[in-house]
């Protein structure tokens, strides 16, 4: 399999052929998927202080989504998902920086989880 980016690429030269073509309407799904930059942002603590027993949660601030690795057994590590459209602007941001932002809404989730 190829991600939708590389499926998409406008370049006859740089294409994926296939044999047999693919249908119409599989070349048109394949132009209408939305694809972009994701980034995440891995966070490890002594002790959780989120909910330890969901596996997901997000928090008020739409940027991102965390997927608790706590509850599949990673001793209080969780990942932050920053999603397009809010994925690219972190560029200019050190990692430090960008941990400070992931933790502020990593408690921000947890107390309106709580």
């Amino acid at each position: 399999s190829n991600p939708a980016g590389v499926l998409q690429r406008p370049s006859p030269a740089n294409q994926v052929a296939f044999d047999p073509p693919l249908s119409p309407a599989k070349q048109q799904a394949i132009r209408t998927l939305g694809v972009g930059i994701e980034n995440k942002v891995v966070l490890r603590y002594r002790d959780p202080f989120w909910p330890r027993d969901r596996p997901y949660f997000q928090c008020t601030d739409q940027r991102v989504r965390f997927l608790n690795l706590h509850a599949f057994g990673k001793h209080g590590a969780i990942a932050a998902h920053l999603s397009p459209p809010f994925a690219d602007g972190y560029a200019g941001m050190s990692d430090g920086e960008v941990a400070e932002l992931v933790e502020r809404l990593l408690l921000r989730g947890a107390e309106a989880e709580a």
